[in-house]
């Protein structure tokens, strides 16, 4: 990754992204954990996105995104729920239209909210990355301009405002956690407290079971890898050059947990917590959890709870 690349984003687009922002979306809470521990050095915190409206920390950067696009662009994007929700909820506040992809699969739970908020619903292929190519053709086929769910400066400097509220909101901030999918998310939070605070630990988190950011971090180059079913289907999928980029230049740590894992850190934070988390949401509790995160990162600790649209029948199941 010596190779010169486009930076997907700057901490200047951030600072532009919460100024948009800050008129349509109040600050999500910072939560102390109750049971996770480590209490010498300032403990846990939860960075709780899934009081946003669409329960999911997404609607940042699919807001940004329409907000940053002449009215007029009609859009079409993929994701694996969560995006797409948010993008849906974002049009029709700014009263825009979108088409919106999705993998065959996709929770019932996240399509209801799309259709809800009036956006046209595609659904293809068992995957995200399935759908996305669909979406691509659809793109090129009826004029519309294609939207990715990570891959775009104003989506991942919309994901980059929760590191400002994190750091306006804790008056230490030692280690951020933070779940990894196509690398959006992590691109902007790591973007923007490296650039602010350099001293500050970045730790993303994958799944085992579709884990490409890790490996491809670790031999310094993108590499393919299997893809398994796993309870954390909001990160699932591909990355890209440009993300593994900023992946590498502001991260200081990537792991992965287990899906038993992941199940155990979803009981946990609904049990003591009394915090309701999807796979993806609670990849950061996981790693806390089981142990992963190295013990050279500085307290407190910030484990960011990225959304809560969990499937009631597989949550139910998970309690039982």
């Amino acid at each position: 990754m010596r190779r010169q690349l486009d930076p997907l984003l700057e901490v200047r687009d951030v600072w532009r992204a919460h100024s948009r922002l800050r008129r349509h979306i109040s600050p999500t809470p910072m939560m102390a954990s109750r049971a996770t521990g480590r209490a010498d050095d300032g403990g846990y915190w939860h960075k709780v996105e899934s009081v946003l409206p669409t329960g999911s920390f997404k609607i940042r950067g699919a807001l940004n995104a329409l907000l940053s696009t002449p009215p007029d662009t009609e859009l079409i994007t993929a994701s694996s729920g969560n995006h797409a929700a948010a993008c849906a909820w974002a049009a029709r506040r700014l009263e825009r239209q979108i088409t919106v992809v999705v993998p065959a699969g996709t929770p019932d739970s996240k399509t209801r909210t799309i259709t809800r908020f009036g956006a046209q619903l595609h659904k293809a292929g068992e995957l995200y990355d399935e759908a996305e190519q669909y979406a691509r053709k659809m793109s090129r086929r009826q004029n519309l301009q294609y939207l990715s769910s990570f891959a775009d400066r104003h989506v991942a400097a919309g994901g980059g405002t929760i590191a400002l509220e994190i750091l306006g909101q804790l008056e230490e901030v030692g280690t951020v956690v933070v779940p990894v999918g196509g690398g959006g998310l992590i691109s902007g939070v790591g973007c923007t407290l490296k650039t602010l605070h350099p001293e500050v630990h970045v730790v993303g988190v994958q799944p085992e079971a579709s884990a490409p950011m890790y490996h491809s971090v670790r031999a310094g180059r993108k590499v393919p890898v299997e893809h398994a079913p796993t309870l954390s289907d909001a990160t699932a999928g591909g990355i890209t050059e440009a993300t593994l980029h900023m992946t590498t230049l502001y991260t200081d740590e990537i792991v992965t947990v287990t899906e038993n894992e992941t199940a155990a850190a979803i009981r946990h934070l609904a049990m003591r917590e009394k915090l309701i988390a999807e796979g993806a949401g609670a990849l950061a509790t996981a790693a806390a959890l089981a142990g992963h995160i190295p013990p050279r990162c500085p307290g407190p600790v910030v484990l960011l709870l990225s959304g809560a649209n969990i499937d009631p029948h597989l949550l139910h199941r998970l309690l039982s």
